[in-house]
């Protein structure tokens, strides 16, 4: 019976053994879940600078990295060194020595980097601040089809502004004298005025106008006057302006009026037969240069004009203004104070159409 308990000891002994040596974990770690090899490629990147200005002729330098995880190595984080990057361009640059949308492939040096200049055209005016993004892409060289591996390198890009605000400015011309027109209230559709001083120009500041952009009318407008065009309309709301507007210049058709220098006239009359004459300047209002074509003409007989002192006379003459015309009183033998007019009327153009009197008083 001592014996049978021994034997029957020294069996589960050897089992127990065995059992605890075969279920028993060694110290090694579960494999890596990154692949089956235990290795990959990680890609970064960069671009220096990471902002441009434009539309002045800028470049940046992008810079990709590829980084190699081995758990084998003494650093498992290493460079990649030789492997195949395939960089493709935005959609506003080109890569140096390349045309538009070629892309460029490098290998990576024993640091694991490629870089390549990265070139914005000057060509290239954005109105507002955008982002271009060059893809960089690992190339498995079993697979070429294979782009998993890749990043996106963006690149800002900002409009130059000196300044965040926009100038409309023009000038108010007379069509027929091409003088400057003063007094003319001009008005833009979004509420601002600017009333013309005597150089005609008018100018609006539109703060913003740079980077929000603005469109609207411009209206001028003044009593008397007509305008060429009526309205001018810059941008609308699709497709606003940002920059400067200038030379933004409206035709003004004025009413001229024939005016003249002296509307009554008094003398003493004159003996022997002999005569008397006062001279005139006869001008267009409010342009004292404009030539208006107009005929003066007397309400009696013994008023006459001409367009010198001595003559010759008549009882009208048809001429151009500005000019000095002279009418020509004759002796009062009548033993009466006599009364007359000289009416000068503006026959063209058709803006000048008006009529000054000039009355004239004959005294003893």
């Amino acid at each position: 019976m001592k014996k049978y308990k021994l034997a029957t000891l020294v069996l589960v002994s050897i089992f127990l053994m065995i059992n605890t040596s075969t279920c028993k974990r060694n110290n090694a770690g579960d494999p890596d879940n990154i692949g089956p090899t235990g290795h990959s490629i990680t890609l970064s990147g960069s671009a220096n600078p990471d902002t441009v200005t434009m539309p002045t002729p800028n470049y940046t330098l992008i810079t990709i990295k590829a980084t190699r995880y081995d758990p084998d190595a003494p650093e498992p984080y290493a460079p990649a060194n030789n492997e195949k990057i395939v960089l493709q361009p935005g959609a506003y640059g080109r890569f140096d020595g390349y045309n538009v949308n070629n892309t460029v492939s490098k290998y990576t040096n024993s640091s694991g980097i490629v870089t390549w200049k990265y070139i914005i055209p000057p060509t290239y005016t954005p109105r507002i601040s955008t982002t271009d993004y060059i893809r960089a892409i690992l190339v498995n060289e079993q697979d070429p089809n294979d782009t998993s591996i890749s990043l996106l390198v963006p690149v800002n890009i900002v409009p130059f502004q000196e300044k965040n605000y926009i100038i409309i400015s023009g000038t108010i011309i007379d069509q027929f004298s091409n003088k400057k027109v003063k007094n003319v209230v001009v008005e833009l559709s979004t509420g601002a005025v600017y009333k013309t001083g005597s150089t005609g120009v008018y100018t609006f500041t539109i703060y913003g106008g740079a980077t929000l952009g603005w469109y609207g009318d411009i209206t001028p407008t003044k009593e008397g006057a007509t305008f060429i065009p009526a309205t001018i309309a810059l941008g609308s709301e699709d497709a606003p302006i940002y920059s400067d507007y200038t030379g933004q210049n409206f035709y003004a058709v004025v009413k001229q009026e024939i005016q003249s220098s002296r509307t009554e006239i008094e003398v003493v009359a004159g003996s022997g037969g002999g005569y008397v004459t006062e001279m005139l300047y006869i001008y267009c209002s409010p342009d004292a240069t404009f030539r208006a074509t107009f005929i003066a003409s007397s309400s009696v007989g013994w008023i006459e004009v001409g367009l010198t002192n001595t003559g010759p006379w008549s009882g009208s003459l048809t001429s151009t203004s500005p000019r000095n015309i002279h009418i020509k009183i004759d002796d009062n033998i009548t033993g009466a104070v006599r009364t007359g007019d000289v009416v000068i009327t503006a026959i063209s153009p058709e803006n000048a159409v008006s009529s000054v009197t000039i009355s004239i008083k004959q005294e003893l």
